[in-house]
This record gives structure tokens, sequence and C-alpha cells, in this order.
């Protein structure tokens, strides 16, 4: 006679920890829903829709930042692969060096694509631009006292931008192609998606901004508009930002692209 076998035990599986806080998410939420509300009483002097674009943007960011450096310390992830626990003594300017080379490099490529493709070249992407022009040198400027920085305190300094720089220089021995292609995958995701999600939280932003309120009192089309809008107007703002703000310093880099082909052509 058989003996009945006990039913193997499943162990809990733990979900993984949050990396951010809802908290701190709505509350930064609520101070750029404050910006809207703030453009539309009084934003209506401002020279263009751009910089109220990036009056929200801003009031989105600057909080998350602010709030998660002070409670969640974000770099001391491991994930930011960053130790700021000893003293730095391991930058190198010459590797520093290398790497902003393959960072400009990856910039006038991104410049590079815009210039070749004609879908560029309309006004549909003139309140991209206009950012991009204003905040492009400053940008470019602050990379190197960024990396420079940052070079001394990572743990595996050598990274996508170094290997890119040193294959530009012909130091090919100790490239490692996978890490350019993850680099260039990452750029090329940013090059495609944040102009088209700049442009339409441009659009829905001026939407919630001459959106005449008094017209949902007894509409349901009115509030379903407002509703429709209003959400797809939080989703691109949290996406634009996010974009924006792939920093390792605030362990929001980006980790991996999607390197095959059927992971980006298949529908």
């Amino acid at each position: 006679m058989k003996k009945n076998k006990k039913p193997a035990t499943v162990e809990a599986v733990a979900c993984p920890k949050a990396p951010t806080s809802i908290v701190i998410n709505l509350t930064a939420l609520v101070i750029s829903l404050l910006a809207v509300v703030w453009l539309r009483e009084y934003g209506q002097q401002l020279p263009s829709r751009t910089v109220g674009l990036v009056v929200v943007c801003a009031a989105l960011a600057l909080p998350i930042i602010l709030l998660e450096w002070l409670f969640l310390k974000p770099y001391r992830n491991r994930s930011a692969g960053l130790d700021f626990s000893r003293p730095r003594k391991n930058g190198s300017e010459r590797r520093t060096a290398v790497k902003l080379l393959g960072f400009y490099a990856s910039v006038g490529l991104v410049a590079l694509v815009y210039w070749v493709f004609p879908e560029y070249h309309g006004s549909f992407y003139d309140n991209y631009y206009a950012v991009v022009k204003a905040a492009l040198p400053w940008w470019l400027l602050l990379a190197v006292p960024y990396f420079y920085w940052l070079d001394g305190h990572m743990l595996k300094p050598k990274d996508g931008y170094w290997h890119l720089g040193s294959w530009l220089l012909g130091r090919r021995g100790d490239v490692d192609g996978r890490a350019i292609g993850q680099l260039l995958l990452g750029w090329l995701v940013k090059l495609f998606f944040l102009p088209l999600m700049f442009v339409y939280l441009g659009n829905n932003l001026t939407t919630l901004l001459n959106f005449d309120l008094s017209r949902m009192d007894g509409s349901f089309k009115a509030v379903f508009d407002f509703t429709f809008n209003f959400l797809y107007y939080i989703d691109l703002l949290f996406v634009t930002v996010g974009y924006v703000c792939t920093l390792r310093l605030f362990d929001s880099h980006i980790r991996t692209a999607e390197p095959s082909f059927l992971g980006w052509g298949w529908r």
C-alpha cells in the first residue's frame, strides 16, 4: 500500500521593494498640478507655451529629486553602482576625458539623426527644439564636472561612455561591444520617444490651460473629454520627466535596452 506523500510546501515569494515612494510621487504631482493652476490664472503672459512646459516638468522633477535624496538616498542603492563612503581618490582625468568623448559622440549621433531624417524637420517639434537649444550648451558644459566627480565614486568606472570613447580613439583591445550597443540603444530610445512625449505633453497642457471648466456642469461629454486629457497629461508628465532625468546619481539611469530586432520591431 502506497503512502500518501506530503504536499510540497510552497515558499512565499516577496515582491521586490519599490525603488521609489508613492507618497513622494504624489506630493510632486500635487505641486506640479498647482503649477498648472498657476499657469491658468497667471501664466498667460509667458512668452510661449514652451516655458509653461518647463515649469510643470520642473515642478514635478525637483520635489522628487529633493525628497528622494533626503529620505530614500537613491545613490546608496546597489544598482546605482556608487560608493560615497570612501574618499574620492580613484578619479581619473584621462578616463573622464574618454567618457566625455563618448558622451559628446552620443549627443552628436542624436543630432545627426534629427538632421538626416525629414520627420524631424517640420514645425511639429518646435517646442522640443526650443528647449534643447536653450539647455544643450549648459548641459554639455555641466557634463564635465559631473563626469569627473562621479568617476571617482563609481564601483565600475569603465561604463558605456568609456567604451565608446575608447573605440573612437582606436583602443579596440579593451572595448566591450555590448556596452557600446546598450549605450546607443538607450540613446535611441530617448531620441525617438522624448520628442514625441514632450510635444504630446505640450498639447495636453494647452488643452488643460484653455479648457472651460463650466462646460462640465451637466455634460458627460465635457467630463469625459477633460478626464481623458487629464489622465494622459499625468502619464506624459511622468514619462517626459523620466526620460530627461536618467542619471546614475539618482539611480534612474537606463539599466538595459532591448537588444533584439524582434523586441523592437514585433508588434
